[in-house]
């Protein structure tokens, strides 16, 4: 897989490594002014961006951005269940997992278990206002909003950078470069000699989500990374496909006790890392 780094305006801010062949598509400038736009405005102009209507074959949207887009954005609200496993062999051990919840201008991010070497936040929007905090911790934040945020950390939390899409883009298109494997309902693909920590995907069909990110960890006392062996232990972070609710529960909009909330001028971009 060949990648260039780009760094793209999209859903706000996002910073991702490129396919070389893929390019870009033009509307990522367009919606740095966009921000401030009707939560509607913002949904209906991902839509109207991800239309392969007049383009060429090679202009064209993968499907891979479309399919994720209508599962989360679809229905009234989500519920989108993840968890971090360790896996060696035949054996998993769950070290994170929680829920997310999304609906139109809201979101909350709830987590059952939390590994202590995990950075990593809850976050719940009431009213207008989106509070984060570090599970654990007696203090939090009140982030400054702008429309679109809560889109853009779902769309974040679902697929950091967008590696699991560019990754099937990269699949379809190149097969040879991959090992894949099939299993009753999922199918696993693997980078031939990657050099990189991240080793593939697992996804679904019919319809399309992409629902694990598969790491290992590199080898790399020396200047060149040894490739990583077929039974070392790997880090799936896996995303269930989301399960269509009439809306958030309302006793989880609401603050956690014992934790003091300070207003911050951050915003959910200071929670996202790309590279």
């Amino acid at each position: 897989m060949k990648h260039l780094t780009a760094c793209v305006v999209f859903l706000g801010i996002l910073c991702l490594q490129l396919p070389a062949q893929a390019g870009f598509w033009g509307f990522e400038r367009k919606f740095v002014s966009r921000k401030n736009a009707a939560y509607t405005e913002i949904v209906q102009y991902i839509y109207n961006s991800l239309d392969n209507s007049g383009r060429s074959p090679k202009e064209e949207i993968p499907i891979e951005f479309k399919e994720v887009f209508k599962a989360v954005l679809e229905p009234t609200a989500v519920k989108i269940p993840f968890r971090t496993v360790k896996v060696k062999g035949s054996g998993r051990k769950t070290e994170e997992s929680g829920v997310i919840y999304f609906a139109k201008g809201q979101i909350v991010v709830k987590h059952d278990t939390v590994s202590p070497k995990a950075d990593t936040s809850d976050f719940v929007t009431i009213g207008d206002k989106l509070y984060a905090w570090k599970p654990g911790e007696k203090k939090g934040q009140i982030l400054r909003r702008f429309t679109g945020d809560t889109i853009e950390l779902v769309d974040y939390l679902i697929d950091p950078a967008m590696i699991m899409r560019y990754t099937y883009f990269d699949y379809k298109r190149s097969p040879q470069s991959f090992t894949a494997s099939n299993d009753q309902n999922s199918t696993t693909i693997l980078g031939k000699n990657s050099p990189y920590s991240f080793l593939g995907i697992r996804f679904s069909s019919a319809p399309l989500w992409l629902g694990t990110n598969i790491i290992g960890s590199l080898n790399c006392k020396t200047i060149v990374c040894q490739p990583i062996a077929a039974d070392a232990e790997r880090t799936h972070f896996e995303i269930d496909r989301p399960i269509p609710i009439s809306k958030i529960p309302d006793e989880l909009l609401q603050l956690p006790k014992n934790i003091k909330f300070t207003k911050s001028e951050g915003t959910v971009d200071q929670y996202l890392s790309y590279l």
